[in-house]
């Protein structure tokens, strides 16, 4: 995982895409999962569509069956969202693709 440098970003550690059916009839194996998260540099938040920060650290988590995020968010870039996020009124961020 990079440097931490909670001057300047805001982490975020938080689970997605768990093993079996999703709300949306995907279905995902944990084969698929592990290898995602060995991906992870290809992920970053996006908040409607606009990329605000960046997955740093992604690992398969075999207690919950998911794969857990670090996300990093720059609180100098992006101030307004970064309050929100700690506040607690802004509670879901879209994790993509980069190249999406």
């Amino acid at each position: 995982m990079k440097k931490i440098d909670k001057d300047k970003f805001l982490y975020i550690r938080t689970n997605v895409l768990k093993s079996g059916l999703d709300s949306n009839g995907n279905c995902y194996s944990e084969y698929t999962l592990r290898k995602m998260a060995k991906n992870y540099n290809n992920l970053s938040a996006k908040l409607s569509h606009e990329k605000i920060g960046k997955v740093i650290d992604a690992r398969f988590s075999n207690k919950t069956k998911s794969i857990e995020l670090v996300v990093q968010i720059d609180k100098k870039k992006y101030p307004d969202i970064a309050k929100q996020i700690e506040s607690g009124k802004l509670d879901t961020l879209k994790i993509g693709f980069n190249n999406i």
